[in-house]
C-alpha cells in the first residue's frame, strides 16, 4: 500500500503539489514568527519595530498572523479539493481491490500531508532567512532601545529563538492539519457512486450561524466599551470571535445572493454562475470567504487612517504601520485569488461535459468566461461588503462615543474626528469592493488554460 500510495502522490499534478508546498510554507513562517512573539518577554533586549516591541500592540501582530493563516489554508483546502471526481474513481478502483475505507482515507490524507511537510521543512528555512533580513537588533545590558530606530523595519526577535522541538511541533501541525484535509475530502467522496448514475440527495441551504458569533463579537465590544476596559486581549479575542462569525456566514451569503441573482438574470453568463453558486453554495462560499477578512481589516484601518488625518498624525511609525497592513492585505487578496482559481478549475473539470455542450451549441468562449466571474462575484463581492462595514462601524462607535467631552465637541475635534469617520466609510466600501473585483477578475483570467480545455469538443464523448 505504501508504493502504491507515493505512486498516486508522484501521479499528482505538479501545481497542485506546489500550491500545497506554497501553503504549508506561508503557514509554517506565520506560525514561527507567533512563537517567537509569544516567547517576547515585556521589555526585549533588541530594537524591534514599535508594533512587536510594545507588549500592548504586540498581541494585534499576533493576531495580524492568526487571520493571515485563513487564506493560506483556505487555498490548501481548495486544493485538497480538486479533481474530486478523479479521486472518488481512484478510491473506488482501490476499493474494489480490496482496500478498506480506512486506507482510502490515509492515502488521502498522504495526498496533501507529504507535500504539506516539504513546504513546511521549506518554511522553517524560509522564517530563518527572514529573521537574518528583518529581525530585532541584539542589545548588550547597557543598552537602552531608543524610540528612532523603532520605525526600523525590525520585525522578528532574534533574542528569543523558538526551541528545536517548538520547530518540530509547527511543522507537524502544519502537515498534519494540511493531512486532515486530504483525509477530510477523501472521507466525504463517495467511490461507491463514482462509477454510477446515483447522485446525491441535495443538501439543505446553509443556515446563517455565523450571525451568532458576529453578535457575541459586537456585544462584547460595546460591553468593554460601557464598562472602560482597557484590556487589549480582550478586544481582541472579540474581534476573533467575530471574524470567526464571518467566515461561517459565507456559505449563506453565497446561497442567499446567487438565489437573488438567478431569479432575476438576464444574461446566459449571470444564470450559469448564480446557478453554480446554488448548486453548491458551502464550496462556493468557503473558496472566497476569507475576502471578508480583507473587507474587516480594510474598515477598520480606514477609520484609523481618518483618525491620524484628523490629529495629523504623520510620523513614520504611523506610515509604516500602514505599510505593514497593506502588505499582509495584498498577501491575503494573492492567497485567495488563487484559491478562487482552484475552485474555478475545480467548476471547469467538474462540469467540462455540459461547458462543451454549450460551446458546440454556439456559447461564445468570453461569455463562459465572465460566467465564472459572476459565480466568484456573487460570493466575493457581498462577503467584503459585510466585512467592510462590520469593521468601520463598531470602531467609529468606539472611538467617538466614550472619549469625547462636551469641551472637545465645542472646539470642533469630535466634529472633526466623526465627518472624517463617515467619509471613510465609503472609501473603504470602493477600495473593498475594487480590490476583490480585481481579485476575481486575475483568478478568473488564471484558469484560461482549463477553460480551452472544458470547452473542447472531445469532452462531449461518452465514457
Amino acid at each position: 500500500m505504501m508504493a502504491l500510495t507515493w505512486q498516486l502522490i508522484r501521479a499528482q499534478s505538479w501545481r497542485r503539489l506546489l500550491l500545497i508546498a506554497a501553503s504549508s510554507s506561508a503557514a509554517t513562517i506565520a506560525l514561527l514568527i507567533m512563537v517567537s512573539l509569544l516567547m517576547l518577554p515585556e521589555q526585549p533586549a533588541e530594537f524591534l519595530f514599535a508594533i512587536v516591541y510594545d507588549p500592548s500592540t504586540r498581541g494585534g501582530a499576533v493576531l495580524a498572523l492568526v487571520l493571515l493563516l485563513v487564506p493560506v489554508l483556505g487555498l490548501a483546502y481548495q486544493v485538497a479539493l480538486l479533481g474530486s471526481s478523479t479521486r472518488a474513481r481512484r478510491l473506488a478502483v482501490l476499493q474494489i481491490a480490496g482496500a478498506t475505507p480506512r486506507q482510502l482515507r490515509s492515502v488521502g490524507a498522504a495526498l496533501t500531508a507529504v507535500p504539506a511537510a516539504a513546504g513546511a521543512v521549506v518554511g522553517v528555512l524560509g522564517f530563518f532567512v527572514l529573521r537574518a533580513v528583518i529581525g530585532g537588533l541584539r542589545l548588550d545590558s547597557t543598552t537602552f532601545a531608543d524610540e528612532t530606530v523603532f520605525p526600523s523595519l525590525h520585525l522578528i526577535p532574534t533574542s528569543v529563538t523558538p526551541a528545536p522541538w517548538l520547530i518540530a511541533a509547527v511543522v507537524l501541525v502544519v502537515t498534519g492539519t494540511i493531512g486532515l484535509m486530504g483525509w477530510a475530502v477523501s472521507r466525504s467522496a463517495d467511490p461507491a457512486v463514482a462509477y454510477s448514475r446515483v447522485r446525491r440527495t441535495p443538501r439543505r441551504p446553509p443556515r446563517p450561524w455565523g450571525w451568532v458569533p458576529i453578535t457575541v463579537g459586537l456585544g462584547g465590544l460595546w460591553l468593554a466599551v460601557a464598562v472602560g476596559t482597557d484590556s487589549t486581549a480582550t478586544m481582541l479575542v472579540l474581534v476573533g470571535i467575530g471574524a470567526i462569525g464571518l467566515l461561517m456566514l459565507a456559505p449563506w451569503i453565497a446561497y442567499r445572493v446567487g438565489t437573488a441573482v438567478a431569479r432575476r438574470a438576464t444574461t446566459t453568463s449571470t444564470l450559469l454562475g448564480s446557478s453554480r453558486v446554488v448548486a453548491d453554495p458551502r464550496t462556493a462560499g468557503r473558496a472566497a470567504a476569507p475576502i471578508a477578512l480583507v473587507g474587516l481589516v480594510v474598515g477598520g484601518t480606514s477609520l484609523i487612517i481618518a483618525q491620524l488625518v484628523v490629529y495629523r498624525y504623520f510620523e513614520a511609525f504611523y506610515v509604516v504601520s500602514i505599510l505593514l497592513v497593506a502588505v499582509l492585505l495584498l498577501t491575503a487578496l494573492i492567497f485567495t485569488a488563487f484559491a478562487i482559481a482552484v475552485r474555478s478549475v475545480e467548476t471547469l473539470t467538474e462540469h467540462r461535459r455540459p461547458i462543451a455542450a454549450l460551446a458546440a451549441a454556439g456559447t461564445p468562449e468570453a461569455e463562459i468566461e465572465r460566467s465564472l466571474i459572476t459565480e466568484a462575484s456573487i460570493v466575493a463581492l457581498p462577503s467584503v461588503l459585510v466585512g467592510v462595514l462590520l469593521g468601520c462601524l463598531p470602531l467609529l462607535a468606539m472611538t467617538l462615543l466614550p472619549d469625547f467631552s462636551e469641551a472637545e465637541w465645542e472646539y470642533g475635534e469630535g466634529r472633526s474626528l466623526l465627518a472624517a469617520g463617515l467619509l471613510s466609510m465609503p472609501v473603504a466600501v470602493i477600495a473593498g469592493l475594487a480590490l476583490t473585483r480585481l481579485a476575481v477578475t486575475i483568478a478568473t483570467k488564471l484558469v484560461r488554460p482549463w477553460l480551452r480545455t472544458a470547452t473542447a469538443a472531445g469532452n462531449l464523448r461518452t465514457e
